[in-house]
């Protein structure tokens, strides 16, 4: 760095009226998560180089371990050198703001929980407001590329420094200005209480208190229809509506506890750009959450509307004890449909098999704005896929022209299709479906991507069923073990390692989607993590190149619930302890996107054995933990931890 510093520059914007801040200080502070930013504005002279939201553990210069959140923000600067204040640093470096409301007047000081990859270069500036002459700044200065949390007095040729502002109740605009090179930051504090300069501790550890996000801040939300929609139907909607602020068990407001009551309503809505000078209510003071559309809709427009609610505050508010304001509602717009649409046709393939026809075939139509007039499945017995000497025929079941069925029946195996053809007598839409009979249910199952069955130590005649038929087979063959192939064990150099599943560490769940492996498309990139080709390992293949907070995912399927010993090969060129290096295993939630936090983790295996040459053929280790799961096909991710180490195999034997 040119100076010990992350400058900290008071200008303090004061935006009278009601609020619309994003962060409102409770108790003293006010707590932001780093990439819940309002907005992001890059260098005024090198537009590339701006700040950006990064996953833990990825990025250009990723930190050493877990953020809050699971993200960060990151700036690149390689082109322009430093912007100190009198080069513009306010005006032209790239800066991330964050709308803010002090509720409580004071002292407040800056704390940023932050990590530098690059010293020196690692500085940045905070502003806070209108220029009332007064200059400070925050020191966040931790090399290594290790999380911390920093606060410490800059010093700039020509201004004075100062480490705390006093700041009045209101609404305020706290930017981060870029300064050097390179920096990440995980989040931030305006604080009452003074902790020091320097690096300090911030409790809980290690990230701190929870954010004090505002969400519907006394705002009517929620609109119905809603905000964005662009097909709304013109017919059907007549009436706006919204929902206001919501009340917990006890009456106390959710969205802020100083308010003290939520009144009437203020409506406008229109179909031109909104404009606070010319706007006026459709509706005034009104008790409902809703609001007749009047006239009714047009054909194909854009509707533009708001909320304004009466709020009543206590006396911990800024804005007084018993005050009632009138709180500015967010803007809200949707669309109306065309005066004609043609219908949008979905028919699904459908995998069955001969014991359970017939196959069940449904289709469903949306968008249409006139009505279904026709509907016609037909059999194509004159596909070139079609089952030879095949005796089938599909009966259309259809009650609901929005929602085409028909049934198939057939009585030989293969590949049938089936074209659904509707028409609202303005456009006709015709789709096909594959139906796919098999000889068995379990043939079905198997067939189906991703497959709905998956190798099961029990289930020895391999028919998807655990029954005695299984036993009959473990008996036949419990001498010469030629039907127990399932229970392989892995022989390599000398190590015995039992398994009921073996998993190659290349097998990986799926290539493509950053949910389940880091850097994807996995193995079609020079990013970490990859499949190297080794001759030594299980397979051929092994997982290299990686490093911390990497991941991986594998499909497995637990035969029975209960305690496993989860065995791995791995290797790592360091034979340093420190830190400790190790794989972390949880399961992955089914609903929704698995991120970090729908991770639920139940186990991890520490690493041994690195001797400094990170090679398979002398510097392999097999280490061992015990886990419990769950029984069931799930979704299994493993990360790594501490550093890095290649894999080779994962192996589980009940307990």
């Amino acid at each position: 760095m040119k100076s010990l510093r992350i400058g900290m520059l008071m200008c303090l914007m004061f935006f009278a009226g009601t609020s619309l801040a994003d962060f409102i200080e409770v108790d003293g502070q006010v707590v932001m998560e780093a990439e819940n930013y309002d907005s992001i504005t890059p260098d005024a002279d090198f537009p590339a180089i701006t700040w950006q939201v990064w996953d833990q553990g990825a990025g250009p210069a990723a930190a050493s371990g877990a953020c809050s959140g699971g993200k960060y923000l990151h700036i690149e600067n390689t082109v322009n050198g430093t912007y100190d204040l009198a080069e513009g640093a306010l005006t032209k470096a790239a800066r991330v703001s964050y709308n803010i409301q002090i509720k409580m007047a004071g002292t407040y000081y800056v704390q940023t929980r932050g990590a530098w990859p690059v010293d020196p270069g690692n500085s940045i500036w905070f502003s806070v407001g209108t220029a009332d002459g007064q200059y400070g700044g925050v020191q966040n200065r931790l090399t290594g590329g290790l999380w911390g949390w920093w606060s410490q007095n800059a010093t700039e040729t020509g201004y004075t420094a100062t480490r705390s502002i006093v700041l009045a109740p209101g609404d305020y605009t706290f930017s981060i200005h870029q300064r050097e090179r390179r920096v990440n930051i995980d989040k931030l504090i305006l604080t009452r209480t003074s902790t020091g300069s320097g690096s300090i501790t911030v409790t809980p550890a290690p990230f701190g208190p929870d954010e004090t996000y505002v969400s519907n801040r006394g705002l009517a939300h929620t609109p119905v229809p809603a905000n964005g929609n662009k097909k709304v139907n013109k017919t059907a909607v007549t009436s706006v509506s919204w929902y206001s602020p919501e009340q917990d068990e006890n009456g106390a407001f959710k969205d802020d506890p100083n308010i003290v009551s939520v009144g009437n309503y203020d409506v406008y809505f229109r179909t031109t750009e909104p404009n606070d000078l010319t706007d006026t209510p459709v509706s005034t003071n009104q008790a409902g959450k809703s609001w007749i559309i009047t006239p009714a809709l047009a054909y194909d427009t854009t509707y533009y509307w708001r909320v304004d609610t009466r709020v009543t505050w206590d006396s911990n508010d800024f804005t007084g004890a018993g005050l009632t304001a009138i709180m500015k509602g967010r803007e809200w717009q949707f669309k109306t449909n065309p005066e004609y649409m043609p219908p949008v046709l979905t028919f699904d393939n459908v995998r069955t098999a001969l014991p359970i026809l017939p196959a069940n075939l449904a289709a469903s139509v949306t968008e249409n704005t006139l009505p279904i007039t026709s509907v016609a499945f037909t059999l194509l017995t004159d596909d070139v896929e079609y089952p030879a000497g095949a005796i089938a025929s599909v009966t259309d079941t259809t009650t609901d022209p929005n929602n085409p069925t028909a049934t198939l029946t057939t009585d030989k195996v293969g590949k049938y299709k089936v074209k659904l053809a509707i028409s609202d007598g303005t456009t006709a839409v015709e789709k096909i479906a594959e139906v796919m009979v098999y000889a068995t249910t379990c043939e079905a199952r198997k067939a189906i991507t991703p497959p709905a069955w998956a190798a099961n130590y029990y289930d020895r005649d391999s028919d998807c069923l655990v029954e005695l038929s299984d036993l009959k087979v473990f008996v036949q063959n419990w001498l010469n073990n030629t039907g127990m192939t399932a229970a392989m064990p892995y022989v390599k150099q000398g190590v015995y390692v039992p398994a009921d599943i073996f998993i190659e560490a290349e097998a990986v769940y799926s290539t493509t989607d950053p949910n389940y492996v880091t850097n994807p498309p996995f193995d079609a990139n020079d990013l970490p993590p990859r499949i190297a080709s080794k001759n030594y390992a299980s397979g051929g293949k092994i997982i290299d190149y990686t490093a911390v907070d990497h991941f991986v995912a594998y499909q497995i399927n637990i035969p029975t619930a209960g305690a496993y010993t989860v065995s791995v090969m791995n290797a790592h060129a360091s034979a340093s302890t420190t830190p400790a290096r190790a794989l972390a295993f949880g399961t992955i939630s089914p609903d929704g996107i698995p991120a970090n936090d729908n991770i639920t983790a139940f186990g991890s295996i520490l690493l041994t054995g690195g001797s400094g040459t990170g090679d398979y053929l002398t510097n392999f280790k097999i280490n061992s933990a015990t886990m419990t799961f769950a029984a069931g096909p799930q979704i299994v991710r493993m990360t790594w931890v501490g550093g890095a180490a290649d894999v080779d195999f994962i192996a589980l034997k009940k307990n």
